[in-house]
């Protein structure tokens, strides 16, 4: 009997416990309908039959997934999505342009709830504007739902595209707003198939230097590439220009370029070919430039600028004889210091040409602040800026910069005074304001009625986040409506900063006895912390190609990731370090150990030395020891204070071979793979990075790291917090109550059963 009393309490609790966890019905999605058929005003409709022609690509077409679109969403009342795309520099757009949207319209559902199915008898749900560089080309009127391909025609005026960088915009508009008034809900999906018809001539890319660096970085569909050709024995002067032109190029396209450097011995035809070519050196060692009509052609062993001086720098741009579609840029000079000053013009940014389009003579760079020292209080007004005003729903951010010299550092008591008033129209809980310094979160502002009216707040500037040079202050502004219905098209939804706002920024001398704080997590800092990378070297084995292209690599990512375009950074070969420099800038060497007199000079004081001769390290202060056999593939970082000057900074990027010092620079340039460098010692294997820090003896470290770059660290002791539906608590407890009250009622009619047998 009590068997089958468990048997049955078992049934049930197993019965119980799956109702508790089954999915309620709420939960369940009603099946979606069939698209139907949409007739939109103002729209020429396209057929089934001519869907085959819209997937068959040609010169002409470009679909929306090639710029880079992902399917999206607007949903009602109010909604907009807008994206931007280049064409090649050397297409001239025609007449016939035309934008063909494939769109999936749902008009139905409950206002705040997404639209999903097709509601029957909702016969309008708004209008989708459609506009193309600023221009409104058609109104779409939501009055069916489901699923069209249209086609507008874009007008030739608007084929002319406002930006400087001559990329265009397409911005669709949704305008729901009598879901209001009805209670219902419109969602457009704009699908990936969606296209551009483009009729254009191919014409030869412009050679004008003052839209550098268009159009070797055009940001168009069809990916840009360029190749810094070096001698093949270039000078330190002439090497230093190439790492200065690739910190500029990694800052003025935010490193969307990618860019190779090779000798010239190393151009390819394949290179030729297939990407724009920038030379930097002298003429002497580019016979292969007589073949580019240049301006300033190359003449015996000098550039043939006429009027220009000895050292002047010379930066002229052609179209390239190997493919018309490319053009060269040629940074030289007839002299070592001409090559230099043209690189430091080039990677400014902003090249200005003389009676030709494409010739510039640089007979001077200034790399130090001009001007008197600026004042400690100083207005956005005082800083060149209007009052600023955000009235985009969701997230903008509003930029301001300002200067601190060099030499000094801010007082304890620095900050930003801002003065600032918005709309009430704002769900106060969900709007408010980030402040960032550089790139650093360092305040954040709670909107109120109060401070609609006059909002002043007063913001740290933290003494350790100010820099010399360039400061950037962002504000970030997220405004949501406190109701969904209030229409941003109306300009209800705002903030604006009064150009009144001050920043306070006392000034004192650095101070020069302070010694660099040098832990790889830090990277890049210290070696970013002079303006305009004046406290910077770079240090290659002559007759390393591997070396400086890594070099190059670095170079290019620290322009890209500090934001420096013009620089003064300096190098030295291996062999022929100066006194003067060593004293006067921070280290980053960069080659095989054994090709590098300068690494036995570090000797002992490298985390790991190396023997004379010998590309692998001797490991003895670390935690855990390998013995390398001689040929294998092992990459190294190392970061030290200078044994000459513990105030300079050393950092070591070296391999046992051209392999390993691939992974080394790619560790470095890679954030994947550089969030895992700690310490001041790794060794990298392809994508695995093992870190340590032999001050402390490695273990942490080097356990911290050594798993390979895709695991995840875990740790131990905290569990993942796992978010559950506020059913379960509620539902769980009944269950067992249930259970209880079912065992208890078992137990009970089986105690009745028995009695009468006794």
């Amino acid at each position: 009997m009590m068997k089958k009393i468990v048997n049955t309490l078992t049934v049930i609790a197993l019965l119980v416990a799956m109702g508790a966890v089954a999915v309620p019905p709420s939960y369940a999605r009603e099946p979606m309908r069939s698209p139907q058929p949409v007739s939109y005003a103002n729209a020429t409709r396209l057929s089934a039959a001519h869907a085959p022609a819209l997937q068959a690509a040609d010169s002409n077409t470009v679909p929306f997934e090639l710029l880079g679109f992902k399917e999206g969403t607007l949903r009602g009342p109010f909604d907009a999505t807008s994206f931007f795309f280049g064409v090649p520099a050397n297409w001239s757009l025609a007449d016939g342009a035309q934008v063909q949207l494939h769109l999936t319209v749902y008009l139905g559902g409950i206002l705040g709830v997404d639209a999903t199915t097709i509601a029957p008898g909702v016969n309008f749900g708004g209008t989708l504007e459609v506009q193309f560089n600023d221009k409104s080309i058609a109104t779409i009127l939501l009055d069916t739902s489901g699923d069209s391909t249209l086609t507008f025609n874009i007008p030739a005026e608007a084929l002319v595209s406002p930006s400087l960088s001559k990329r265009n915009s397409l911005r669709l508009i949704l305008n729901s707003g009598i879901n209001c008034d009805f209670n219902q809900q419109t969602k457009v999906v704009v699908r990936t198939d969606s296209q551009f018809v483009l009729p254009h001539s191919v014409v030869a890319p412009p050679t004008d230097l003052s839209i550098l660096p268009r159009p070797i970085f055009q940001n168009s569909f069809i990916p840009d590439a360029a190749t810094l050709v070096v001698p093949d024995q270039p000078s330190a002067g002439e090497l230093q220009a190439a790492l200065t032109v690739a910190a500029g190029l990694g800052n003025i396209t935010a490193g969307r370029l990618p860019v190779t450097m090779v000798p010239l011995a190393q151009l390819t035809d394949d290179l030729r070919a297939n990407s724009h070519l920038i030379f930097v050196g002298g003429a002497a060692a580019f016979p292969a430039l007589s073949a580019v009509a240049l301006p300033a052609a190359v003449s015996g062993s000098i550039f043939n600028a006429g009027g220009s001086l000895p050292d002047d720098g010379i930066v002229q741009m052609a179209v390239s004889p190997w493919n018309p579609a490319h053009v060269v840029l040629v940074v030289g000079g007839n002299t070592e210091a001409g090559v230099v000053k043209a690189a430091q013009a080039v990677s400014s940014g902003q090249v200005r040409a003389g009676a030709l389009p494409n010739l510039a003579l640089v007979s001077a760079v200034q790399p130090k602040d001009i001007g008197v020292t600026p004042a400690v209080d100083r207005t956005l007004a005082d800083l060149g800026y209007a009052d600023t005003t955000s009235n985009a729903p969701g997230l903008t951010t509003e930029e301001f910069f300002f200067t601190m010299p060099q030499g000094q550092k801010a007082g304890a008591d620095a900050y930003l005074n801002l003065l600032f008033t918005h709309s009430t129209l704002l769900e106060y809980d969900r709007s408010g304001v980030v402040i960032r310094l550089n790139s650093q979160p360092i305040g954040s502002i709670r909107f109120s009625d109060e401070s609609a009216l006059e909002g002043e707040t007063r913001i740290n500037l933290p003494a350790t986040t100010v820099r010399p040079g360039l400061n950037r202050i962002a504000i970030d502004v997220d405004l949501v409506p406190r109701t969904v219905c209030v229409d941003p098209n109306l300009n209800r939804l705002w903030m604006r900063v009064d150009a009144g706002s001050s920043i306070h920024v006392p000034f004192a001398p650095a101070d020069a006895s302070l010694q660099p704080i040098l832990d790889l997590t830090l990277y890049p800092s210290p070696f970013t912390l002079s303006p305009l990378f004046s406290g910077l070297a770079f240090v290659v084995a002559p007759n390393d190609p591997a070396g400086w292209r890594t070099a190059a690599k670095i170079a290019y990512d620290y322009g890209n990731r500090v934001g420096t375009g013009f620089n003064t950074l300096a190098l030295a070969y291996g062999d022929a370090v100066s006194d003067d420099l060593k004293q006067s800038r921070d280290f980053i060497i960069i080659g095989r150990p054994s090709t590098l007199p300068i690494v036995s000079e570090l000797g002992d004081s490298l985390p790991a030395p190396f023997e004379a001769g010998n590309d692998l390290a001797i490991e003895r202060n670390l935690q855990v020891a390998y013995h390398l056999l001689p040929g294998v593939n092992v990459g190294y970082v190392e970061l030290l204070a200078a044994p000459w000057n513990s105030k300079r900074a050393v950092l070591l990027v070296a391999g046992s071979t051209e392999t390993g010092l691939d992974w080394a620079g790619t560790v470095l340039t890679t954030p994947a793979l550089r969030s895992q460098l700690s310490g001041n010692f790794a060794a990298i294997n392809g994508t695995q990075v093992v870190s340590s820090d032999t001050r402390i003896g490695g273990l942490q470290s080097a356990l911290a790291t050594a798993a390979p770059g895709n695991v995840v660290p875990v740790a131990i002791g905290q569990p993942p917090t796992v978010e559950r539906p506020v059913w379960v608590l509620p539902v769980l407890a009944l269950t067992v109550l249930l259970m209880m009250a079912v065992i208890v009622y078992v137990a009970l009619s089986a105690l009745r059963r028995q009695r009468p047998r006794r």
